[in-house]
């Protein structure tokens, strides 16, 4: 059987309109409409994690948007709660490695090693060769 491309464009569309309406809405798991404010996301994501409504079936959903909303939040506190509210709902599904860390926990710790290292910066002004080379002042 062949199909157009008219054909194929329609079920593509169709399909990708089935997906989209699968995908839980923020009503649903956290009895709240909006999540575009990080703060109501924030209080409604930490209200079902008290309550135990946090499982596998919806864990990746609200991981999802605490991530989306980390990434817009311009404020420094509130985006560390929210980083630790995300770290709190994989560790209530059990979505930690061997080391007991999530995989957020152990990408930050790398990434917080290689800026202990960082040099410090270069001295203003002509260096000699003794100074670029780590000798003298």
């Amino acid at each position: 059987m062949k199909i157009t491309r008219s054909q194929l464009k329609e079920i593509i569309k169709e399909e990708i309109s089935n997906i989209l309406n699968e995908e839980d809405s923020p009503s649903e798991i956290l009895g709240v409409h909006d999540i575009s404010d990080s703060r109501v996301l924030h209080d409604a994501v930490s209200r079902l994690l008290s309550q135990g409504g946090i499982n596998d079936d919806n864990s990746m959903t609200v991981e999802r948007w605490l991530s989306r909303s980390i990434q817009k939040e311009t404020d420094k506190e509130m985006r560390a709660a929210l980083t630790a509210l995300r770290d709190d709902v994989l560790r209530a599904t059990d979505r930690v490695g061997r080391s007991g860390q999530t995989s957020y926990e152990r990408s930050r710790s790398r990434r917080g090693g290689y800026r202990d290292k960082a040099a410090a910066p270069a001295p203003r002004g002509r260096m000699t060769t003794l100074q670029s080379l780590g000798i003298g002042e």
